[in-house]
C-alpha cells in the first residue's frame, strides 16, 4: 500500500492595489485656466499656466490634461488682452475727444 500525502493547496487572498494616478497639478490647471475665462482674473490664466507645465512635466499620466490646462490658460489670457485692447481703442476716442474740447 502506497501512502500518499496530499498538501493543500495554498491560494493566495492578496491582491495588489495599484496606486492612483497622480493628477492634482494637472486638475488644478484645468480648473483656473476654466475659472480664469468667465471672471476675467489674468492671475488665475497665469498659475494655471505654469500648474500645466509643471504638471507636464511630472505626471506622465495626465499629460492630456494638462495641456488641455495650458492651451485653455493661454487663449483665457489673449481672449482677455484681446479684449482690453478693443474696449481700449473703442473708449480711446472718446476720451480723447472730451479732452480736445475742453471736457462736457
Amino acid at each position: 500500500m502506497t501512502t500518499e500525502t496530499l498538501t493543500p493547496a495554498v491560494e493566495s487572498t492578496a491582491t495588489s492595489v495599484a496606486a492612483p494616478a497622480k493628477n492634482s497639478l494637472s486638475l488644478a490647471s484645468l480648473i483656473l485656466s476654466i475659472v480664469s475665462i468667465p471672471t476675467g482674473l489674468a492671475p488665475l490664466a497665469i498659475v494655471g499656466i505654469v500648474l500645466g507645465f509643471v504638471g507636464y512635466r511630472d505626471e506622465t499620466s495626465a499629460r492630456t490634461l494638462s495641456t488641455f490646462g495650458i492651451l485653455t490658460g493661454f487663449l483665457s489670457l489673449f481672449g482677455w488682452v484681446l479684449l482690453g485692447f478693443a474696449a481700449l481703442l473703442f473708449a480711446a476716442p472718446f476720451a480723447f475727444g472730451a479732452w480736445a474740447f475742453g471736457g462736457f
